[in-house]
């Protein structure tokens, strides 16, 4: 079996990372029927990202202990993200989108990792007919260099900035905003190595 998806950078990726990530694959394999055999194991992952997510929070209070629950908790979420990137190099199709529609990373061209890692570009932001909620698509200039996309948001004319969410696709949906108000979003392109692009100008939006 050709090992087609990054699996070594799951243990080595920032902790606050790995929840959104994990989070994106569980979403975009329930979305899309070709993986439905594996959607045990996907609600599996569901549960042990959960469950990771409290276990990542509650040792920020410190404790050798609840360390230790987080730490046995993170294990158990990458040897599940394993086993689901096992599943889909197993049934390869011979078509990318096979791995990327599932949110994972793939590997790198030898020739291809000194390329720059360029922002996001082309942003346009779709209401959604729901008070609060938009999806913001984007164009990627480099798409093979990036390895997910961070999306940032400010309620306070860019005093301030709030974590989004991260998307391995190109799109993001927001949900939970305050309505009628207005809202900068920008965007950066996250690559291997923790590298990271500029951000993006912010877009002004007004949040119907």
């Amino acid at each position: 079996m050709t090992q087609k998806i990054r699996k070594s950078e799951f243990k080595t990726m920032p902790q606050g990372e790995l929840v959104p990530i994990a989070q994106n694959v569980v979403m975009r394999m329930r979305e899309h029927p070709e993986y439905a055999e594996a959607l045990p194991q996907v609600d599996l992952l569901d549960q042990l990202t959960q469950a990771f997510s409290h276990t990542l929070a509650e040792s920020s209070a410190g404790g050798m202990d609840r360390v230790a629950l987080k730490n046995e908790a993170k294990m158990r979420l990458i040897k599940s993200m394993y086993s689901l990137a096992d599943w889909l190099n197993m049934h390869d199709t011979g078509n990318i989108s096979w791995f990327t529609n599932a949110g994972f990373f793939m590997s790198e061209d030898r020739g291809r990792k000194n390329e720059e890692l360029l922002p996001p570009t082309k942003m346009r932001v779709l209401p959604q007919g729901t008070p609060g909620e938009l999806e913001l698509r984007f164009s990627l200039p480099n798409p093979r260099t990036v390895r997910t996309t961070g999306l940032e948001y400010s309620l306070d004319a860019g005093q301030s900035w709030h974590n989004g969410a991260y998307s391995s696709v190109r799109s993001i949906k927001l949900s939970g905003l305050p309505a009628r108000q207005t809202a900068l979003f920008r965007l950066r392109s996250i690559g291997k190595g923790q590298k990271v692009s500029v951000w993006t100008e912010p877009m002004e939006v007004y949040l119907f």
